[in-house]
Formats: structure tokens, C-alpha cells, sequence
């Protein structure tokens, strides 16, 4: 037993450094959150409303449970990684502004990610005011990371450019 949890221990490890090794590769991941905050939050909650009304509709569908559940699969990883690039971009912001010299370090950035999540999690805890932060957070961050992904696809895997 100890051997399939270090197993898979070591499979999350390599699955983390892969994705960190091309959030630093791309020029600023969370440049469209930055850039066009507006159109990524409602990209993020056309997403967040679209997507389980085409998975129960699927759903319905008896032949199409498979997908159905595939697509339930998709929201919920897209939601984490929309979050992941609304944290990255608090952290690159904060960097920025307090220490512009450092802001180009992978190291700094992800301590900078780390400090985001951190703060993001204790800013949830606020009295309604906090939850509705990080939920509009989670909508740009989710927004911005579906056009990011899309970009990459539409470009045939190149890296993403920043938004202009």
C-alpha cells in the first residue's frame, strides 16, 4: 500500500512541476485577467452557467451520461485552474508593486502564488464581502484561463500570447 502512495505522491509531484514549468514559460498567464478583467468575468460565468446546463442535457440523454459526466469533469478542473490563474495574477500584481526587481524570478513568483492563495483564503472568510471577492476572482481567473486555453488551441500549442 505504501508503494501506490508514494507512487502516487510522486505522479502529483511531476504533474505540479510539468504545470509550473509552463505557467513560467508563458509570458504572463494571467495577462488577459489584467488586461480585460470585464470580459473575462463574464466568459467566467458564461462557463459557470453554461456548462452544467450542457451536462444535464446530456445527461438527459441517456446515451450521452458518458460525455455528460465529462463535461462535469471539465467545469470543475476548469474551475480550479481559473483559480489557480486569478491567485497567480494577485501574486504577480503584489510582486510588481513591491518588488519590481524580482518580478521576473520563477522562484519569486511562485512564493508570490503561494502568499496569493493564502491571502485569497483568508480573505473568504470576510462577512459576504470576502466570499463575493473571490467568487468575481474566481469568474475573471476562470474566464481568463478558458480564452488563454483557447488561444493555445486556436494557435496549434504555441504559447499564449499576453493580451494588448
Amino acid at each position: 500500500m505504501s508503494t501506490s502512495r508514494c507512487s502516487a505522491v510522486r505522479c502529483c509531484s511531476a504533474c505540479c512541476w510539468c504545470c509550473w514549468r509552463r505557467i513560467s514559460a508563458a509570458p504572463r498567464p494571467a495577462g488577459r485577467l489584467q488586461s480585460e478583467p470585464l470580459s473575462s468575468g463574464l466568459l467566467g460565468l458564461a462557463l459557470l452557467v453554461g456548462l452544467p446546463l450542457t451536462a444535464l442535457l446530456l445527461i438527459v440523454t441517456i446515451i450521452g451520461v458518458p460525455l455528460g459526466l465529462l463535461v462535469l469533469f471539465a467545469l470543475l478542473l476548469t474551475l480550479l485552474l481559473g483559480m489557480a490563474t486569478a491567485a497567480l495574477f494577485v501574486g504577480d500584481t503584489a510582486l510588481a508593486r513591491l518588488a519590481p526587481a524580482r518580478a521576473g524570478g520563477t522562484g519569486w513568483r511562485l512564493l508570490a502564488l503561494l502568499l496569493a492563495v493564502l491571502a485569497l483564503r483568508l480573505v473568504a472568510w470576510l462577512p459576504i464581502v470576502g466570499g463575493l471577492a473571490v467568487f468575481l476572482l474566481l469568474l475573471a481567473g476562470t474566464g481568463a484561463f478558458a480564452w488563454l486555453f483557447w488561444q493555445r488551441v486556436r494557435d496549434g500549442g504555441a504559447t499564449p500570447r499576453a493580451a494588448s
